[in-house]
Protein backbone atom coordinates (compact mmCIF):
# COMPACT_ATOMS: atom_id res chain seq x y z
CA UNK A 1 0.00 0.00 0.00
CA UNK A 2 1.33 3.62 -0.93
CA UNK A 3 0.42 4.64 2.82
CA UNK A 4 3.00 2.38 3.95
CA UNK A 5 5.45 3.50 1.77
CA UNK A 6 5.49 6.62 3.10
CA UNK A 7 5.15 5.41 6.61
CA UNK A 8 8.61 3.26 5.71
CA UNK A 9 10.70 6.40 3.89
CA UNK A 10 12.14 6.90 7.56
CA UNK A 11 15.39 4.69 8.77
CA UNK A 12 14.20 3.08 11.72
CA UNK A 13 16.29 4.28 14.36
CA UNK A 14 13.71 7.67 13.77
CA UNK A 15 10.36 5.08 13.99
CA UNK A 16 9.13 7.26 16.86
CA UNK A 17 9.20 10.40 14.64
CA UNK A 18 6.65 8.96 12.65
CA UNK A 19 5.88 12.39 12.15
CA UNK A 20 8.56 13.32 9.98
CA UNK A 21 6.91 11.21 7.10
CA UNK A 22 4.80 13.79 6.39
CA UNK A 23 6.75 16.83 7.34
CA UNK A 24 7.30 19.62 4.53
CA UNK A 25 9.79 21.69 2.68
CA UNK A 26 8.20 24.22 1.25
CA UNK A 27 10.40 27.31 1.30
CA UNK A 28 9.77 30.50 3.41
CA UNK A 29 8.36 33.31 2.13
CA UNK A 30 5.45 36.27 2.22
CA UNK A 31 2.33 37.04 -0.47
CA UNK A 32 0.12 39.45 0.50
CA UNK A 33 -1.38 38.57 4.22
CA UNK A 34 0.16 35.22 4.24
CA UNK A 35 3.53 33.92 5.22
CA UNK A 36 5.11 30.73 4.85
CA UNK A 37 7.75 30.50 8.27
CA UNK A 38 9.55 27.82 10.38
CA UNK A 39 9.29 27.49 14.02
CA UNK A 40 10.97 25.55 16.79
CA UNK A 41 9.38 23.82 19.43
CA UNK A 42 11.91 22.98 23.06
CA UNK A 43 11.41 20.11 24.55
CA UNK A 44 9.89 21.78 27.85
CA UNK A 45 7.47 24.02 26.10
CA UNK A 46 5.77 20.54 24.19
CA UNK A 47 5.73 18.97 28.05
CA UNK A 48 3.55 22.27 28.88
CA UNK A 49 1.97 22.59 25.75
CA UNK A 50 0.50 18.71 26.25
CA UNK A 51 -0.31 19.68 30.14
CA UNK A 52 -2.33 22.42 28.91
CA UNK A 53 -4.17 20.22 26.80
CA UNK A 54 -4.32 17.11 28.93
CA UNK A 55 -6.11 20.29 31.23
CA UNK A 56 -8.87 20.60 28.83
CA UNK A 57 -9.68 16.88 27.40
CA UNK A 58 -7.46 17.71 24.23
CA UNK A 59 -4.19 15.54 24.99
CA UNK A 60 -4.74 13.86 21.46
CA UNK A 61 -3.73 17.37 20.13
CA UNK A 62 -0.12 17.18 21.08
CA UNK A 63 3.50 18.89 19.43
CA UNK A 64 6.19 17.23 19.65
CA UNK A 65 9.61 19.19 20.29
CA UNK A 66 11.53 19.36 16.70
CA UNK A 67 11.55 22.55 13.92
CA UNK A 68 8.23 22.70 11.60
CA UNK A 69 6.70 24.72 9.46
CA UNK A 70 3.69 26.66 9.41
CA UNK A 71 1.07 28.89 7.57
CA UNK A 72 0.36 32.17 9.17
CA UNK A 73 -2.23 34.89 8.35
CA UNK A 74 -1.16 38.59 9.33
CA UNK A 75 2.26 39.74 11.09
CA UNK A 76 3.74 40.34 14.19
CA UNK A 77 2.18 44.13 13.99
CA UNK A 78 -1.50 42.53 13.88
CA UNK A 79 -1.68 39.56 15.38
CA UNK A 80 -0.50 35.95 13.64
CA UNK A 81 -3.06 33.15 12.73
CA UNK A 82 -1.73 29.96 12.35
CA UNK A 83 -3.75 28.26 9.39
CA UNK A 84 -2.18 25.23 9.27
CA UNK A 85 1.36 23.56 10.58
CA UNK A 86 2.91 20.05 9.90
CA UNK A 87 3.22 18.90 13.63
CA UNK A 88 2.16 15.88 14.64
CA UNK A 89 -1.65 16.85 15.70
CA UNK A 90 -2.34 18.31 12.37
CA UNK A 91 -0.86 15.43 10.55
CA UNK A 92 -2.97 13.21 12.22
CA UNK A 93 -6.30 14.64 11.35
CA UNK A 94 -5.07 13.58 7.67
CA UNK A 95 -4.69 9.75 8.40
CA UNK A 96 -7.65 8.72 7.06
CA UNK A 97 -7.16 10.65 3.89
CA UNK A 98 -3.45 9.09 3.79
CA UNK A 99 -4.87 5.41 4.47
CA UNK A 100 -7.41 6.60 1.23
CA UNK A 101 -5.47 7.91 -1.09
CA UNK A 102 -5.50 6.12 -4.76
CA UNK A 103 -5.90 7.26 -8.23
CA UNK A 104 -6.93 10.60 -9.00
CA UNK A 105 -7.08 12.64 -5.69
CA UNK A 106 -9.16 16.26 -5.58
CA UNK A 107 -8.16 18.58 -2.26
CA UNK A 108 -9.92 21.86 -1.74
CA UNK A 109 -7.43 23.87 0.59
CA UNK A 110 -3.73 23.85 -0.50
CA UNK A 111 -2.54 25.23 3.01
CA UNK A 112 1.03 24.54 3.11
CA UNK A 113 0.76 21.92 0.80
CA UNK A 114 1.38 18.79 3.47
CA UNK A 115 -1.71 16.61 2.03
CA UNK A 116 -1.21 17.25 -1.60
CA UNK A 117 2.93 15.92 -1.50
CA UNK A 118 1.58 13.26 0.64
CA UNK A 119 -0.50 12.10 -2.29
CA UNK A 120 2.01 13.19 -4.66
CA UNK A 121 4.44 11.03 -3.08
CA UNK A 122 2.54 8.14 -2.97
CA UNK A 123 2.85 5.49 -6.05
CA UNK A 124 -1.13 4.35 -5.73
CA UNK A 125 -1.84 8.02 -6.53
CA UNK A 126 -1.39 8.67 -10.75
CA UNK A 127 -2.99 12.68 -10.15
CA UNK A 128 -3.37 15.35 -7.73
CA UNK A 129 -5.87 18.51 -8.27
CA UNK A 130 -5.74 21.44 -5.54
CA UNK A 131 -8.45 24.27 -5.28
CA UNK A 132 -7.41 27.00 -3.26
CA UNK A 133 -9.33 30.16 -3.09
CA UNK A 134 -6.61 32.52 -1.70
CA UNK A 135 -3.73 33.31 -4.90
CA UNK A 136 -1.10 34.34 -2.45
CA UNK A 137 -1.17 30.88 -0.62
CA UNK A 138 -1.04 29.72 -4.20
CA UNK A 139 1.89 32.17 -5.03
CA UNK A 140 3.63 30.39 -1.83
CA UNK A 141 3.33 27.12 -2.28
CA UNK A 142 2.32 26.56 -5.45
CA UNK A 143 5.60 26.56 -7.42
CA UNK A 144 6.88 24.54 -5.03
CA UNK A 145 4.75 21.66 -5.93
CA UNK A 146 4.83 22.02 -9.59
CA UNK A 147 8.72 22.05 -9.60
CA UNK A 148 8.81 19.40 -7.78
CA UNK A 149 5.67 16.50 -9.33
CA UNK A 150 5.46 18.55 -12.68
CA UNK A 151 2.26 17.54 -14.70
CA UNK A 152 0.78 15.10 -11.74
CA UNK A 153 -0.31 18.04 -9.97
CA UNK A 154 -2.54 21.23 -11.10
CA UNK A 155 -4.05 24.27 -9.09
CA UNK A 156 -6.81 26.33 -9.42
CA UNK A 157 -8.16 29.37 -7.88
CA UNK A 158 -11.70 29.02 -6.88
CA UNK A 159 -13.98 28.44 -4.10
CA UNK A 160 -14.66 25.24 -2.48
CA UNK A 161 -17.71 25.51 -2.27
CA UNK A 162 -19.09 26.20 -5.53
CA UNK A 163 -16.22 24.42 -7.42
CA UNK A 164 -18.75 21.38 -8.42
CA UNK A 165 -21.26 23.62 -10.22
CA UNK A 166 -18.41 24.74 -12.40
CA UNK A 167 -16.69 21.11 -12.84
CA UNK A 168 -17.74 17.87 -14.02
CA UNK A 169 -14.83 15.71 -13.46
CA UNK A 170 -14.91 12.82 -11.04
CA UNK A 171 -12.04 11.57 -9.09
CA UNK A 172 -11.37 8.43 -6.62
CA UNK A 173 -10.60 10.22 -3.55
CA UNK A 174 -11.70 13.99 -2.53
CA UNK A 175 -10.60 15.91 0.34
CA UNK A 176 -11.77 18.31 2.28
CA UNK A 177 -10.31 21.21 4.14
CA UNK A 178 -11.00 24.66 3.85
CA UNK A 179 -11.39 25.95 7.24
CA UNK A 180 -8.88 27.17 9.62
CA UNK A 181 -10.31 26.50 12.81
CA UNK A 182 -12.31 23.29 14.36
CA UNK A 183 -15.39 24.60 15.08
CA UNK A 184 -19.21 23.12 14.85
CA UNK A 185 -19.98 25.91 12.52
CA UNK A 186 -18.07 24.08 9.85
CA UNK A 187 -20.40 20.98 10.03
CA UNK A 188 -22.84 22.95 7.46
CA UNK A 189 -20.31 23.57 5.18
CA UNK A 190 -19.04 20.02 5.47
CA UNK A 191 -22.83 18.43 5.22
CA UNK A 192 -22.96 20.31 2.11
CA UNK A 193 -19.34 19.44 0.25
CA UNK A 194 -20.55 15.85 0.91
CA UNK A 195 -23.18 15.57 -0.87
CA UNK A 196 -22.19 18.41 -3.78
CA UNK A 197 -19.21 15.29 -4.32
CA UNK A 198 -21.26 12.00 -3.01
CA UNK A 199 -22.18 10.67 -6.60
CA UNK A 200 -18.14 11.82 -8.12
CA UNK A 201 -15.86 10.24 -5.88
CA UNK A 202 -14.88 7.16 -4.32
CA UNK A 203 -14.15 8.36 -1.24
CA UNK A 204 -14.30 11.62 0.39
CA UNK A 205 -13.35 12.84 4.12
CA UNK A 206 -13.29 16.44 5.73
CA UNK A 207 -10.56 18.02 8.19
CA UNK A 208 -11.67 18.04 11.74
CA UNK A 209 -14.72 16.15 11.57
CA UNK A 210 -14.64 13.11 13.32
CA UNK A 211 -13.11 15.23 16.33
CA UNK A 212 -16.23 17.79 15.90
CA UNK A 213 -18.76 14.36 15.70
CA UNK A 214 -17.15 13.39 18.86
CA UNK A 215 -17.34 16.34 20.17
CA UNK A 216 -21.05 16.67 19.77
CA UNK A 217 -21.63 12.96 20.42
CA UNK A 218 -19.56 13.64 24.49
CA UNK A 219 -21.81 16.27 24.66
CA UNK A 220 -24.77 14.79 24.39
Amino acid sequence: MGFDVLLNAVPEDESTWWWKRFAVDVPEGSSGQYSIERFTVSQREAMAFQLRQELYGLSHRSVAAGTFTRLVSGDDRTHKIVIMSDTPAEIKDHLELFRAMRGNVLIFGLGIGMAAEAALRDPEVQYVKIVELSSDVITLVGPHLKKRYGEKVSISKANALTYHRHSKDVFDVVWHDIWDTISHKNLAEMKGLEKAWKKRCGWQGCWSKDELTGMSGAGS
